[in-house]
């Protein structure tokens, strides 16, 4: 069975950060898939009145697992599509590709996010209060996976393994947000550290009221302290370093798009 889908978006699908950087082509495959993709059954989305190309099609796909890691689209899932005319249009079917024990892992997912979400829903009912109650969640439910298992990348280690690498507490973070009704960005770049040596990192950057702050999980957890908890630019570590010095962000170059990161505020929370 297929979902038709044109211009029109479901009220309950949020589009996110990256979505919302995509083509305005880009944007309508992306709510297509969204409708997919969410849906318990995965049933494949119709897309019609869009014009599109495979570049089109990947840059959606990847806006879409950044903005919304809780669909579980981890590495190895995929879509296949196809394309049909239909009189003087063009419709384009896309459709979701999960093993099954992907399908069970996504299960899993989704049962973790909605428990821990109740959690963090209870525990403040401010944007700052949710925030910190993510953070102290993973730290508390998460440890760093210093043997780098292809499933510590993955939001589904995190929160069902309680195993991580920076990649997998961001991606948690951002479906938390998403759950809790927090507006939130994975972003990617490299972590400096005190010997000056760069490393390929994420973390998040979080909206409060109409300033953007930055959100580090996994150094806060691997150093013991919430020194990257809604800091901004010049936000300085126990150390003295500001977090513009050793986060440097590194833009998505996808197909397509280059997407830009939100600007931070200068100071912390």
């Amino acid at each position: 069975m297929v979902m038709l889908f044109s211009m029109q978006v479901s009220a309950s699908m949020t589009m996110g950060w990256y979505g919302q950087h995509l083509s305005e082509q880009g944007k309508i495959i992306y709510q297509g898939m969204a409708e997919s993709f969410s849906r318990t059954d995965l049933k494949a989305a119709v897309i019609s009145g869009v014009e599109y190309n495979d570049r089109e099609i990947s840059d959606a796909y990847q806006a879409l697992a950044f903005d919304h890691p809780e669909y579980g689209l981890f590495e190895g899932c995929g879509y296949g599509w196809s394309a049909a005319s239909t009189g003087n249009d063009m419709e384009l079917q896309v459709q979701p590709s999960l093993s099954a024990a992907q399908l069970k892992r996504r299960k899993s997912l989704m049962k973790a996010i909605t428990r821990a979400a109740a959690k963090i829903r209870k525990s403040s009912k401010s944007t700052a209060g949710r925030v910190k109650a993510i953070n102290s969640y993973l730290r508390k439910n998460c440890s760093y996976d210093y043997r780098f298992k292809q499933i510590s990348f993955e939001p589904y280690g995190a929160l069902c393994k309680k195993k991580a690498v920076c990649m997998g507490y961001a991606l948690a973070a951002q479906a938390l947000c998403n759950e809790v009704g927090i507006t939130s960005v994975v972003i990617t770049g490299k972590g400096i550290d005190t010997y000056g040596s760069k490393e390929n990192h994420a973390w998040n950057a979080v909206k409060i009221g109409k300033k953007w702050y930055a959100l580090d999980i996994t150094w806060n957890d691997t150093m013991g302290r919430n020194c990257y908890l809604m800091v901004g630019q010049n936000t300085r570590d126990v150390l003295g370093k500001a977090f513009k010095k050793n986060h440097k962000a590194i833009k998505m170059q996808w197909e397509v798009k280059s997407i830009p990161y939100p600007t931070l505020s200068k100071n912390k929370k």
